[in-house]
């Protein structure tokens, strides 16, 4: 389990798919960075990425992310 809250990571991500390029996804690459400038540690970021995809809070398709809505 990730010392990052899965809850953090999925709000990183639902605030950063919110664009015109790419509606409803973010980049893995994109969220990780994100979650760096935030103070979180890469490897951290990751690991909240991959217990949220385990959970089914978020999908992965092609490199990008999509928050589950419950």
């Amino acid at each position: 389990m990730s010392d990052v809250p899965v809850d953090k990571l999925v709000r990183i991500v639902d605030y950063q798919s919110g664009n015109d390029y790419q509606p409803e996804t973010a980049g893995v690459e994109h969220v990780t960075q994100v979650a760096r400038n935030a103070g979180v540690p890469s490897a951290d970021a990751k690991a909240a990425i991959h217990e949220a995809l385990e959970k089914g809070r978020l999908e992965e398709a092609d490199g990008r992310l999509k928050v589950i809505e419950e």
